[in-house]
């Protein structure tokens, strides 16, 4: 059996190692920070793109849906993923935005896959969102 190397940035672990199929590499994939492809002008209404930050451990998430923070737990067992609907979250109001949508296409997820390096959450098979790395885009940290 080939021996993984892991290497940590920022908050985001990547494994490197065989391609043998074990049911780790989506696992371990979805650890770390990940920020919303926006499809409709709405998706970035408020002027900020909605994050997601998962945490692997303790099984739990955090973020930004484009308008409040929000934090909660998920539930991960192979490629099966399901948010818990009791996420917390602040109360600005941010017009335009519809963040009820946002929310209830979280809580319909049940299913994840990523894919050339966008995770795509999704209901059965049908694709819900999808998200890329919040470290891979132009934007550096100050």
């Amino acid at each position: 059996t080939a021996v993984k190397e892991k290497r940590y940035q920022n908050d985001t672990l990547s494994v490197h190692g065989d391609n043998s199929s074990d049911d780790t590499t989506n696992t371990v994939s979805l650890e770390g920070a990940w920020q919303l492809q926006p499809v409709l002008p709405s998706d970035t209404a408020t002027g900020k793109i909605p994050t997601l930050v998962f945490d692997l451990n303790s099984k739990k998430f955090q973020g930004n849906t484009g308008c409040n923070n929000m934090s909660g737990s998920f539930y991960l067992v192979n490629d099966s993923l399901s948010f818990n609907e009791q996420i917390l979250m602040t109360k600005m109001a941010c017009a335009g935005y519809n963040e009820e949508g946002f929310i209830q296409s979280l809580t319909k997820a049940n299913k994840y896959k990523i894919e050339k390096g966008v995770l795509q959450l999704m209901q059965q098979q049908t694709i819900l969102s999808k998200w890329i790395r919040k470290d891979s885009t132009v934007q550096k940290k100050i």
